[in-house]
């Protein structure tokens, strides 16, 4: 009788557990979309309590992982750099093998930019290097050091520690994830530049750095983890795109959609080619002709290998105009 009692009792508590997981999460997204607005509004004791209640109410989950990525740049502005070493060693500590951990890394370098701080993001991870040289994470510490470098328009820095990341990391798989996301920071200056000074030739300088990183992924490193080399073509594809050099673009967009057809941008890259080709005939370096062959053939991959993707009604448009 009393375990006839006890074991729907027990399926009560599991389902009820598993209706408030989905809730509890939901909390932990509002709370940190609630510190985030704090932080832009320069109200960085309130963000700060917030990221440490989510600290204690949900730990090892990946919001406690978003909190302690937030954190680092919360003291740092507060002018506490002490109190930010702490927090991004308990990063480090907590969440050792995150596969979103470089991309933290760079985040918290690229918010510390932002408060013109970023020396000091420098120095959490050189402090991190200087106390543990072999730690697991060295690779990604590395890789911050070149990114602040990056920041602080330091090529000479980025050029020292990419060569040692290069040397010291040969042989990781992982070491391509480093260099495209020192790319990455390259690219995102650029982007900077255009939106904010528009200006081209600034912008451009930093388009072929990111492209000059994005390069040795595909020709030193090509076989060492596939994702980073369809990124590396992928974003190299977009930078020629703005440099203005189109066939270069689509025979890095052609690489992403016949080698990495699951590609999460490869509908993309299918549909650009054909914009690729358009451009061509306005410059007048290819026929019409030539253009809405390749446009038409373009639009027709896109259709039938990606007919759900944002791009496929576009891709319809064009095929029953023409």
């Amino acid at each position: 009788m009393c375990k006839k009692v006890v074991f729907p009792a027990m399926i009560l508590l599991f389902l009820l557990f598993l209706i408030g997981v989905p809730a509890a999460f939901a909390d932990a997204s509002a709370q940190l979309k609630q510190a985030e607005q704090l932080f832009k509004e320069g109200q960085y004791q309130q963000a700060e309590a917030i990221y440490q209640q989510i600290l204690i109410d949900y730990p090892a989950t990946d919001a406690a992982f978003a909190a302690l990525t937030k954190l680092p740049c919360v003291y740092i502005a507060m002018g506490k750099q002490t109190k930010a070493e702490v927090a991004f060693d308990q990063l480090l500590a907590d969440f050792p093998n995150h596969e979103r951990l470089p991309h933290a890394i760079h985040e918290i370098v690229e918010n510390c930019s932002r408060l013109g701080e970023a020396d000091s993001a420098k120095q959490l991870c050189q402090h991190v290097l200087d106390n543990q040289p072999h730690t697991e994470q060295a690779i990604w510490l590395h890789m911050g050091v070149a990114l602040s470098n990056v920041y602080v328009d330091d090529a000479n820095g980025v050029k020292f520690a990419v060569d040692k990341l290069v040397a010291d990391f040969h042989d990781r798989t992982d070491l391509p994830t480093a260099l495209f996301q020192i790319g990455a920071g390259y690219y995102k200056q650029a982007l900077v530049r255009l939106k904010d000074a528009g200006s081209f030739p600034s912008a451009k300088e930093y388009f072929l750095r990111a492209q000059g990183l994005w390069k040795r992924i595909i020709q030193e490193f090509p076989e060492h983890n596939p994702s980073d080399t369809a990124d590396a073509h992928y974003f190299s594809g977009v930078c020629c795109r703005y440099l203005g050099e189109y066939l270069d673009a689509i025979t890095h967009y052609r690489a992403v959609v016949d080698n990495w057809p699951g590609y999460p941008y490869a509908w993309n890259a299918q549909f650009l080619i054909g914009y690729c080709y358009k451009q061509l005939s306005v410059l007048g370096a290819v026929s019409e002709s030539v253009a809405h062959a390749q446009i038409k053939a373009a639009c027709e991959q896109v259709v039938q290998k990606y007919p759900d993707c944002p791009a496929a009604a576009a891709a319809r448009d064009w095929l029953k105009n023409n």
